[in-house]
């Protein structure tokens, strides 16, 4: 046992990022962790995504190749079916404005890069547990 949270076994979990290395990383973590791990690589695929299976918690990238991620944290808010998933919102850019820009978007966590394999799991966990 190496006292990392697991996940529950099955639970979906849609991460939006579009790094290679990033995705691989996620797979890494998450998938030994139990989840069952989605990753879209856009905007468009992570909309596809959600309309073809609602995840339990959303792991959103800002800087995305067809545009800002905030603007799925918003849309995920606007609708009644997903307006209660948690979305925390992984990214490099840590200045105050833009975790501030993350809470005003809906995002109800923020998870730095490079992500810490251990932080990570514990807020995904947490997350997961107020639903």
């Amino acid at each position: 046992m190496t006292g990392r949270a697991t996940g529950r076994l099955g639970t979906a979990i849609l991460a939006v990022e579009d790094e290679a290395r990033n995705a691989a990383l996620l797979r890494a973590i998450l998938g030994p962790a139990g989840y069952d791990l989605t990753i879209a690589a856009s905007l468009a695929e992570a909309r596809a995504a959600v309309g073809a299976r609602t995840p339990a918690l959303v792991l959103l990238d800002r800087h995305l190749p067809d545009g800002d991620g905030l603007s799925l944290a918003r849309e995920l808010r606007a609708s009644e079916t997903t307006a209660a998933i948690p979305i925390l919102l992984v990214s490099a850019s840590v200045l105050p404005v833009d975790r501030i820009a993350a809470e005003e978007a809906g995002c109800a966590g923020f998870i730095d890069k490079p992500v810490r394999v251990d932080a990570l799991l514990a807020e995904i966990a947490r997350h997961l547990a107020k639903g």
